[in-house]
């Protein structure tokens, strides 16, 4: 009788020391496993932040390089230019009227100069210092291999007609492809260098053998771009710095350099929603893992209570991943999924790429927060008018894109581009004030104008500058091949 009392509680003993060992184990992997889920889920949301930031950064730089080329190509393409700079003497009257007095203070140039052929420079304006027939002069030598890249632009492009050559015209009032541009240094300023042969509107100015001028020139990215840069992309800490690898953290772009190593490279403090979802669940999960410790029964009902709230966590930082935050519209990122989604069905889809005009003296006039006033107003708009029938995203400070499955017949996609125009066109009142700005569109449509997704995208935002260069305010829609015929031509 004694050794059976012994055993009962030698086995109760060893019972309970099974219990409190599964327990302890259930603790351990239980804190593991809690662990585990935040860090990974916490680091897969901040490799989401950060490549959307990324992409988002690299189509505005892509966005500012087109400003320039558009600023930069009204007086490198223009039949004045051409007759200013055919002779061995530049028109020096032209230079102060055009180059002086209108280019650089009206696009905030900071030089520009004219390069002949033999490589001599014509005339150079730094600031408002103007010199006729400088030799070596630095920003010349500096960018050298620029100039040549573009006359080997333009030689590639040009065709021959009665009195010499000229590059076909395109559309609006830039031609396309001929623009040699890097981001450098330049006086311990970073910018823009853009060069182009001067090309003439006109066969009556063709460019005779042997006598192509190319104007090269420097476009500060002065702290208020950057900074403003930063404000419509949401990043903190814009600042561009001299390209290092060793030395540069993972949130930055390489800024292009025509081909060559980068000089300059643009970085920022990235948006990291981890801390923010560590703050909110490492408490939690703390407390749950004491009750656990205290009963079996707690264990469970904590560990239930702790994945629902993950998995919420998880599906909050999903959605916040998919939208933009300003708007509440899609991002790009979730309308290249319902893109692709939709063309696998083989429907025709119209891809509708929309700018917003004047949205920049909104902000300059009245600050930002009415600009984003303005932003939630149109994007509502937007919203509402597409209803059921497709899909709008908001991809950069001010562009919109949007895809239409339902009717993707010509007359009701200008009805709809016209509409969606009228739409940022309205007033939106703020403080008593009406801010009013208008929109551009440009419209394509899959399969017609590009067999994959990014060709059709490229082919409406091609069609959406032509509405800009048109006169801004209005649609313009692929005519049928023409997009396709575009691409190749380019």
């Amino acid at each position: 009788m004694a050794s059976s009392d012994l055993s009962k509680p030698a086995a109760r003993s060893g019972v309970a020391r099974r219990v409190y060992f599964a327990a302890a184990a259930m603790i351990i992997a239980f804190v593991a496993t809690v662990v585990f889920v935040i860090e990974l889920s916490s680091r897969e949301a901040d490799k989401f932040a950060l490549d959307a930031e990324m992409r988002s950064t690299r189509l505005e730089f892509d966005r500012l390089s087109g400003e320039v080329i558009r600023e930069f190509s009204d007086t490198s393409y223009w039949d004045d230019a051409v007759e200013a700079f055919a002779d061995n003497d530049p028109d020096m009257e032209f230079v102060e009227e055009e180059i002086v007095d209108w280019l650089l203070p009206e696009f905030d140039f900071a030089w520009t100069a004219a390069v002949r052929e033999d490589d001599e420079t014509a005339v150079a304006v730094i600031g408002e210092q103007v010199l006729e027939r400088p030799e070596n002069l630095g920003v010349v030598q500096a960018n050298a291999d620029l100039i040549g890249k573009a006359r080997e632009l333009y030689l590639t492009r040009r065709v021959r007609t009665g009195g010499g050559f000229v590059v076909p015209a395109g559309h609006g009032s830039v031609i396309e492809g001929v623009q040699a541009t890097a981001y450098r240094m330049w006086n311990g300023t970073p910018g823009l260098v853009i060069a182009q042969v001067i090309l003439p509107e006109t066969a009556d100015y063709a460019i005779a053998e042997g006598d192509a001028t190319v104007l090269v020139g420097f476009k500060p990215m002065t702290p208020q771009i950057i900074a403003d840069v930063g404000d419509r992309l949401g990043l903190r800490a814009p600042h561009i710095v001299p390209f290092d690898p060793r030395k540069l953290p993972i949130s930055h772009i390489d800024l292009p350099n025509e081909g060559a190593a980068p000089e300059l490279a643009f970085q920022w403090h990235p948006r990291a929603p981890r801390p923010a979802i560590l703050g909110a669940v490492a408490p939690f999960a703390a407390v749950l893992c004491a009750l656990i410790c205290a009963a079996t029964i707690y264990i469970v009902t904590r560990h239930g209570r702790a994945l629902k709230a993950l998995a919420a966590s998880e599906e909050r930082n999903r959605l916040m991943a998919a939208h933009d935050a300003l708007t509440g519209l899609p991002n790009r990122h979730q309308f290249d999924a319902v893109f692709e989604d939709l063309i696998a069905k083989s429907d025709p889809v119209a891809v509708i790429c929309i700018d917003l005009d004047r949205f920049k003296v909104v902000n300059d006039t009245h600050g930002h927060d009415a600009g984003d006033a303005v932003l939630r107003a149109v994007a509502k708009r937007f919203r509402d008018r597409l209803g059921d029938h497709g899909i709008v995203a908001r991809i950069g400070g001010d562009e919109f894109i949007a895809a239409v499955t339902k009717q993707v017949d010509r007359d009701y996609l200008q009805w709809l581009g016209d509409s969606l125009v009228q739409d940022a066109s309205q007033p939106v009142t703020y403080h008593g004030h009406e801010l009013v700005i208008g929109a551009s569109v440009g419209i394509a449509i899959w399969p017609r104008d590009g067999e994959a997704a990014r060709e059709v995208i490229t082919a409406a935002d091609q069609f959406l500058y032509r509405s800009k260069g048109e006169g801004r305010g209005r649609t313009t829609i692929a005519d049928a091949g023409k997009a396709k015929a575009e691409k190749l031509a380019s």
